[in-house]
């Protein structure tokens, strides 16, 4: 404790000194006697209590009171008198002073002295807080008010004015209310009276009305406090307004982000899901509920494990990754997003999260596949053609060069074997027939046909091919009706649906086929499809497999849809099947049961009436009567054969096998050709490019085309005066098509 004691009696100030020293420790005790000396001191300062004799020569203790509080306001004063009156201690601690103590009890003096520095230290530190307390209010950016128990504004901080442009002293003394919005006003009016009874309300938002006219939102918080014996409350205001709004941005692209049909996912560092779009929700079956906070290995199951640590490393070490992300919806069904996946960084740039967009392209792929299987089947049919083409020049000199071998051979046995090679001969032509009619949907036109030999043809083919684990059950009538179709496309309804039902049944089981006779009647409709009274032929496939379920039956004639394995299936065949059955005027009927088997019956429109039957080798094959031909052909041995037979027929030819020898050949008798036969196929120029040259000299010239690509028949079916026959053909077929030309007018 350092002392400032002014006191003019030497014996005095030593007596205080060694007072002081014996109770206080480390004290010191600086004495002045003189006015002068007093205010250096103070000037100088450093001094914890100033002690004051209260009776100086030429100087009194008062005015030392005085000088203190004018240079030392915060050193407490206390007086030391031998004999101070009650009013002049009265006076003394009103002008200031702490205490006084008269020399006869000068005991009291060090307890004196230590309560006065406590009590300066206590002050300091009360307004040492009360600063800092005020530049916090000062400074503090909410606004901080005090209001008394009617709702009167006792204090305002700067930043009301800075937030409402209100000045400070245009609302001190005032009601609160008129700075409230009339809609909160009743709000605002109730939280005051709970807080007056003692309540500490949560808080809580009013719009408060600004000096420029508008409407702001602050939140409130308020406490109860005592002024003055009286309850009131203290304030804490702040402006929430782009808070608000900010949190309104970020709902409506909250909503935005909903309504997108994309899939958005915000995973944490920890692989955890923090944000789940409701596009995720509808794309994985997954809720948000479900999948925030979770694995995302459990999400999307634990097949993607191996696909999402291959993501997450590319994403870490290169800020993103883009690809095909394949996965099952909680419901099992396989989904491929087009997958976005950005690292994203806080603003040190440190990473702490990863954001997923997915579009689901599941259809898209689906589409893509069904386009390249649709490109390979295409394909496919091209390569067939061009097999057909080949196949039929090959198969055209064997069906013509039997008949001329039958007629010199008189043994059985060579006989027999120009049957057999005749047989042969023609099961090819009839194998590329078909391949033609699978692959590009080749089927000629409409024709009365005996639909019992094309069953039976069928059922051979099945007993061939088919696993012997499965039982073949055919009841087919003995006088089934006629009905008008393309045979290639009726073989192919009843061979592909004998195949799927052969697919049903991998461990084997009982397949059928039957065809019977019917006549319907309008009141007849089969699985509610609205039929037509009349005639039918039908034909069910039946099978003992697996059956089909309702929601699959509900599908099965969409082309591209198939349960089969890829690879395995186009899911064309039964939309085929509608097809063909449909443009040939008839329906079908399905029922199957899983477990039991399924039955498709198909109604042909019949034709009753007895188609009288074909009597091979009774008829005489027409002869010419020497007209002279045109045969051009460059297939060498098609061309002997061809003309081989027309002219063992009764006709004049000439032959060769290029354009540029037919335009010479016709040249020389131009007049005399009655008829061109022309492969459409040829090099150089084109059968009915040559045909079109030829009538330029004669316009009236007749033509037969013939080729061993049934896609050519469009082509020769648009040129006048023309005919077509598809290699490979027998010598009645050529020698009847020329006979036909030539009779025509």
């Amino acid at each position: 404790m350092k002392i400032l004691h002014l006191e003019d009696n030497p014996l005095d100030a030593e007596l205080v000194r060694s007072l002081v020293a014996e109770s206080v420790a480390n004290c010191e005790t600086v004495v002045v006697e003189t006015r002068a000396n007093y205010l250096a001191e103070l000037h100088r300062g450093g001094y914890d209590v100033i002690l004051s004799d209260y009776s100086l020569p030429n100087f009194d203790g008062m005015e030392a009171l005085r000088l203190a509080g004018t240079h030392q306001p915060d050193i407490p004063f206390v007086f030391l008198s031998g004999n101070l009156g009650e009013d002049k201690a009265i006076a003394a601690l009103q002008a200031g002073a702490i205490d006084y103590v008269l020399k006869a009890g000068i005991k009291r003096l060090c307890p004196a002295l230590e309560r006065a520095v406590r009590d300066a230290d206590e002050r300091a530190a009360r307004r040492e807080s009360q600063e800092r307390y005020r530049r916090l209010i000062e400074h503090a950016r909410d606004s901080i008010f005090n209001l008394d128990h009617e709702g009167h504004i006792i204090s305002l901080n700067p930043a009301f004015t800075a937030i409402t442009g209100w000045l400070q002293e245009q609302w001190l003394g005032k009601t609160f209310p008129s700075l409230v919005h009339p809609d909160d006003l009743p709000r605002a009016l109730d939280v005051f009276a709970r807080v007056l009874l003692g309540e500490r309300p949560p808080p809580f938002e009013l719009r408060v009305n600004t000096a420029a006219g508008h409407c702001i939102d602050f939140e409130f918080a308020l406490t109860p406090m005592d002024e003055k014996g009286r309850r009131g409350l203290l304030g804490i205001g702040r402006d929430v307004t782009e808070r608000k709004c900010s949190f309104a941005r970020i709902h409506e692209q909250a909503a935005l982000l909903n309504q997108t049909s994309d899939a958005i996912m915000v995973v944490g560092l920890d692989n955890r899901f923090t944000f789940w779009s409701e596009g995720a929700d509808r794309l994985t079956g997954w809720s948000a509920a479900a999948a925030l906070g979770q694995l995302a290995e459990t999400t999307f199951g634990s097949g993607a494990s191996s696909r999402l640590a291959e993501i997450r490393s590319a994403v870490m070490s290169t800020g993103a990754w883009h690809g095909e992300f394949h996965f099952l919806r909680k419901d099992g069904r396989a989904v491929i997003l087009d997958l976005r996946v950005t690292l994203v960084r806080d603003a040190a740039g440190r990473p702490i999260s990863r954001l997923s967009i997915g579009t689901d392209i599941t259809a898209k792929k689906q589409l893509e596949e069904q386009a390249q299987r649709a490109q390979r089947l295409e394909s496919i049919g091209m390569l067939s053609a061009g097999i057909a083409h080949d196949l039929n020049n090959v198969l055209a000199p064997i069906l013509m060069a039997v008949p001329l071998l039958r007629q010199p051979a008189s043994s059985p046995a060579d006989l027999r074997k120009l049957a057999i090679l005749e047989q042969c001969a023609e099961r090819g032509a009839g194998l590329v027939r078909q391949i033609l009619a699978f692959s590009r949907g080749v089927g000629g036109e409409p024709q009365i046909l005996q639909p019992k030999h094309l069953a039976r043809d069928v059922l051979a083919l099945i007993k061939q091919t088919f696993p012997k684990s499965i039982t073949l059950e055919c009841q087919i009538a003995a006088e089934l009706w006629s009905i008008r179709a393309m045979p290639t496309q009726f073989h192919q309804v009843l061979l592909n649906l004998c195949i799927n039902a052969r697919d049903a049944m991998p461990q084997g089981g009982t397949l059928g086929l039957t065809a019977r006779n019917d006549r319907l009647n309008a009141t007849q409709p089969a699985a509610g499809v609205q039929v037509f009274s009349g005639p039918f032929v039908i034909f069910e496939i039946t099978d003992t497999g697996t059956g089909i379920p309702p929601e699959i039956l509900a599908r099965i004639w969409e082309p591209f849809f198939t349960t089969k394995e890829v690879g395995h299936g186009t899911g064309l065949g039964l939309s085929t099947v509608r097809g063909i059955v449909e443009q040939h005027g008839g329906f079908f009927e399905v029922t199957s049961t899983v477990g039991h088997g399924s039955c498709f019956r198909l109604y042909f429109p019949a034709l009753p009436e007895t188609v009288p039957p074909f009597a091979p080798g009774t008829k005489e094959l027409p002869r010419g009567s020497g007209e002279l031909l045109l045969v051009i052909d460059d297939e060498p041995n098609v061309l002997d054969l061809t003309t081989t037979v027309l002219r063992q027929w009764g006709y004049e030819i000439l032959a060769t096998s290029d354009a540029l020898g037919a335009l010479e050949l016709f040249n020389s008798r131009a007049k005399d050709v009655r008829l061109v036969i022309t492969d459409i196929n040829m090099p150089g120029l084109e059968g009915p490019a040559l045909v079109a040259t030829l009538r330029h000299i004669r316009p009236n010239l007749k033509a037969l085309f013939i080729s061993g690509g049934a896609d050519s028949t469009a082509r020769a079916g648009a040129i006048p005066q023309a005919g077509f026959l598809i290699k490979p053909f027998k010598p009645e077929a050529l020698l009847a098509k020329v006979r036909k030309l030539l009779d025509q007018t």
